[in-house]
């Protein structure tokens, strides 16, 4: 994928520079960049593993803060979602997880293929498939995650 560089730079920015508040809905680059830019809604980075959410409401009357992870999944460079989560995302093609892989017919994504979750202050991601999960393109058991950790299930890009 060419431009996912280009995706994280939009999603992340330099430091210090404001974000876009993200849903669980598809969006493309373009909404991306209209979202960063609206002023009644603002997301600011933070230092936290997997960069916790301060979700910014009506920003500039000094609004309330809320703190809470997120995944973002990209498929084939076009489809992106954002996945907010407390303390645990679970990951697969049945339908009880979190973050449901839709390839209900490709068998090589198990139905319970990994899951994120909160330990003592980090974010752990496991595997627990037959075909792996891939972190710099090297099969996992367990990470650590941190801010920009990218990790691949199949064609799924987080």
């Amino acid at each position: 994928m060419k431009d996912i560089g280009e995706f994280w730079k939009k999603i992340y920015g330099e430091p210090g520079v404001e974000n876009c508040l993200l849903f669980q809905t598809p969006l493309s680059l373009r909404s991306l960049h209209l979202m960063k830019h609206n002023p009644q809604i603002g997301l600011l980075r933070s230092r936290h593993p997997l960069q916790s959410l301060r979700i910014l409401i009506n920003a500039s009357q000094g609004a309330r803060e809320h703190h809470m992870p997120y995944l973002i999944m990209c498929r084939d460079s076009k489809d992106y979602r954002v996945f907010r989560f407390s303390s645990l995302a679970r990951i697969g093609r049945a339908e009880s997880n979190d973050i449901v892989l839709n390839d209900l017919n490709d068998l090589a994504i198990s139905r319970h293929h990994a899951y994120v979750e909160q330990q003592e202050g980090s974010y752990i991601l496991f595997d627990q498939s037959a075909n792996g999960t891939f972190v710099d393109d090297e099969r996992i058991e367990r990470c650590t995650l941190s801010h920009g950790t990218v990790f691949r299930v199949l064609n799924y890009l987080f």
